[in-house]
Formats: C-alpha cells, structure tokens, sequence
C-alpha cells in the first residue's frame, strides 16, 4: 500500500501501524533513509543508501514479516510490536529469510520482549549495542519523524504519541515499559494502597514480572481488579490518549453483572474515566470475564513527587472500588 488515504479501516492495530509506517516512508524517501541510518547507527554497523520499501514481504502468510527495507547492500527485515507478544518460533522463522540476500531482522516494539537466546545470538539480528537491550523499540526511531518538518510526518508524530510511542522518562527515572530500574521504583507506588486495603480486609498482589497489582474481591462480587500501566488501547474510546493506568474489573461468569456505561467519574484527584467491555474471557483462568475498565492519564498519575505519585495510584484506585460498592450495592 502506497497511498496512506486507502488503507483499509478493518485492519488491526498493529498492521493498521504498519501501513501507515511504508505510506510515509515511501511517500518521503528520506525519512526512511533516516530510519535506515538510526537503526545502523544503534546496532553499530554501517549504513547503505535505501532503495525500496516492501510491505508485507515473501509469499507464505506465516513467513511474512511486517516491512522489508531494501538498501544498496542489504536488506532489514522489520518486525512491529504494538502490545502484542511474539508468536511461536517467529523471529527463528524470520531470521531464515535473510540468508536469501545478505539481510539481517530486526524487532520495533512498544515494550520489552524476550528474544529467543538462537535468535539472540545470530550474527543476522540486529540489536541496539547499548544498555544491554533485546531489540529496538519505537523510541529510537521516534526522534527521525519528530525532527521533520513535512505534514505527514508531523501528523504521523501525533499518531506516535497516541500509542504511546513517544521516549518517557518519568522523574528521575527512564520508561518503567523497558527500564528495570524505573520498573522497580513503579512498583513501589503501590506500598501505600496495598496497606490501605489491607486495613479494609483486601488482598492485593504485585508481580515481579509485570507493573500491575491484583486487587481481589474490592466487593464481594468483583473477584479481581487488575490495576496498571498500559501504552495505549486500541478500543479506547474516552478522551484520553497514549500512556494510561487502567483498572479492569473482572467478574465471574458470562451474565452481565456491571451496566455498560461510559464516562466521566466525578472526584477530586486525576481525571477517571470508565468504559464498558464485552464480557472478554480471561486467558488465564476459566469463568472470569472483563466487564469494565477504569481509566486515568498517566502522566497525571504520576508525578515528580513519589509521595504525590503514590497518592494518586492510591486516588483512582479507591475511587474505583467506591464507584463500584455504588452501582452494585448503593453504598460507598
């Protein structure tokens, strides 16, 4: 696809992202001459003049990677992430495309991902050769479009920002998504609302693995609230956009229990907003169904101050439980 005016509307998220990502860049040769240069400059090899985007390369549905930049002297194979994991055995698979013209495969992605040690390893794989990283990340390349001063490119900049694509450093700290340090210090935001709800009768949990806190049963009905940061949602609907906190509230069985209501939870504190969800099922555990999510702007969570981070985690948590106990039970 060529023209950024004939995408198709019912394609997902991600390779909506990437048809918009090769109408750009072949509608401005430069800036994937830019995105070629970063890309090299970071993995710590020479350059080669580009001279063709594919979309889409190879035959095979399964083979077929996002984006092939083809330069003078070799080719990269692009994969894109969004909020998605990778799919089994599909970097090895990708990697076997570039031994057909001397190539190499890289990953973009949203957050970290765990590469497979084979792939890892591959003299084939291109990485970035600083701090210790697994693949590049959208971040490396958002500093190309954002010094343009075309049309497309700034517009493609806000489309970045709402995805959460946009480099983050919170405070002191890097992005919480890729930095572990910075994952650490989020993480321990919560203290404050995991005693508070303990002194209410409720468990809560944090997971190394993860930036998010299980609350469960706030009420006797909702047996878990998962709260936490995300890059984006691609179903958002409210008038927020990029880096949010969101609190899904899971219930069980497929009858609805919670109204499907969207808007605009009055209180003091960072703007919270709510959105309904279609009963999805969990992946990982049977019975339980997302009715709602609960919203906030994580920049207005967070703040340079942890102790008024803290309470403001605190805040939305809180005002999610209350506004809960009173469409369910008509109590606060």
């Amino acid at each position: 696809m060529s023209n950024v005016f004939l995408v198709n509307p019912r394609l997902g998220p991600e390779d909506r992202f990437t048809a918009h990502w090769c109408c750009l860049l072949k509608a401005e040769p430069s800036l994937g001459q830019a995105v070629v240069d970063r890309l090299t400059q970071l993995a710590g090899i020479g350059t080669s003049r580009l001279i063709e985007i594919i979309e889409h390369p190879g035959g095979v549905p399964t083979e077929r990677p996002d984006c092939l930049l083809r330069t003078e002297a070799f080719d990269i194979y692009c994969e894109h992430k969004l909020d998605a994991s990778l799919g089994r055995n599909q970097l090895e698979r990708y990697l076997a495309l570039t031994q057909s013209r001397k190539g190499f495969l890289v990953l973009l992605g949203n957050q970290r991902l765990s590469i497979p040690e084979s792939v890892y390893q591959s003299k084939f794989y291109l990485k970035p050769q600083i701090g210790h990283r697994e693949h590049f990340l959208w971040s490396d390349v958002y500093s190309v479009f954002r010094r343009s001063r075309g049309t497309l490119a700034r517009q493609f900049v806000e489309y970045m920002d709402h995805l959460g694509m946009n480099p983050w450093n919170w405070g002191k700290f890097r992005d919480p998504f890729v930095d572990e340090t910075a994952a650490d210090a989020f993480r321990s935001l919560y203290e404050p609302t995991i005693s508070q709800l303990r002194q209410s009768g409720i468990t809560s949990v944090r997971r190394k693995n993860s930036l998010g806190l299980q609350i469960r049963f706030p009420v006797p009905d909702v047996p878990l609230i998962y709260a936490g940061p995300v890059k984006w949602d691609s179903s958002l609907t409210i008038p927020l956009s990029g880096r949010l906190f969101v609190m899904t509230v899971w219930v069980k069985g497929n009858v609805r229990l919670l109204s499907e209501k969207e808007e605009f939870i009055i209180g003091e504190g960072p703007r919270l907003f709510t959105t309904w969800l279609d009963d999805s099922p969990a992946l990982w555990k049977d019975n339980l169904f997302a009715e709602r999510n609960y919203y906030a702007s994580i920049e207005e969570v967070l703040n340079a101050s942890l102790d008024q981070a803290k309470a403001n985690i605190s805040n939305v948590i809180h005002r999610t439980i209350q506004d809960l106990s009173i469409e369910l039970y008509g109590k606060r």
